[in-house]
């Protein structure tokens, strides 16, 4: 920790007075006013701090913003690792956006009583409009999750083989694709999706792309997992 920054010294030793206790961090700008600081706690903690909980950081110390039980509707004992807050989409409002929570649980440390996942997947991803439930909106990412960002708006989804960028993947790619492997500044003047041109998903555009162009077009789609 000392390398990060001085102040997180000393380093863990295994004295639990020495241990950092911030799982996760979000930083909201206000308007108008500094930013807001909200943290996690891990559950080693020794301020007798919810590892469940969100705080804010104030002048006066942590104040409690979200409660584990009440806003997110997971066990007690669970330790929210990585969080954010965001605008999201309700799933059965479409186009309707809500103050939500993004979030992920540690592990279950094995030397506790307690289940520091709350019986939750640390490796997937859930979201909670604070309204006492959460629902898992990732698959099982494969790791535990220590850490989350998000962006204001959606990423770009490729279509892999979609030369002509018109939601479909048919014979009236073909003159754009050759564009695209033969002049790829011409084709980037008119065409905003270039990386769905990269079909066999080596991250380069070029004649090592055909076969593969020639598969989607044909019926067989490619997936760079864009």
């Amino acid at each position: 920790e000392m390398t990060v920054h001085p102040s997180l010294a000393p380093n863990p030793d295994g004295i639990e007075e020495q241990d950092d206790d911030v799982d996760s961090l979000d930083v909201v700008k206000g308007r108008d006013t500094c930013p807001y600081w909200y943290f996690t706690a891990d559950h080693e903690a020794f301020m007798q701090l919810d590892p469940g909980d969100i705080y804010e950081v104030t002048a006066a110390g942590a104040v409690l913003v979200v409660d584990d039980v009440i806003h997110l509707g997971i066990p007690d004992e669970t330790d929210v690792d990585a969080f954010e807050f965001v605008a999201m989409e309700e799933p059965d409002l479409p186009g309707q956006y809500f103050l939500a929570v993004v979030f992920s649980v540690d592990n279950d440390d094995s030397l506790t009583v307690a289940n520091e996942s709350g019986g939750l997947d640390p490796t997937a991803v859930y979201a909670s409009f604070l309204t006492g439930y959460s629902f898992q909106i990732t698959d099982s990412l494969g790791d535990d999750i220590d850490a989350l960002t998000c962006y204001r708006e959606p990423l770009p989804r490729y279509l892999c083989g979609d030369a002509n960028c018109d939601g479909v993947v048919d014979v009236f790619d073909i003159d754009a694709f050759v564009l695209a492997i033969t002049n790829p500044a011409a084709y980037q003047a008119i065409y905003p999706c270039f990386m769905n041109c990269d079909t066999n998903c080596d991250g380069s555009i070029d004649v090592f792309d055909i076969d593969s162009f020639v598969a989607a077009v044909t019926g067989t789609p490619c997936n760079c997992g864009y």
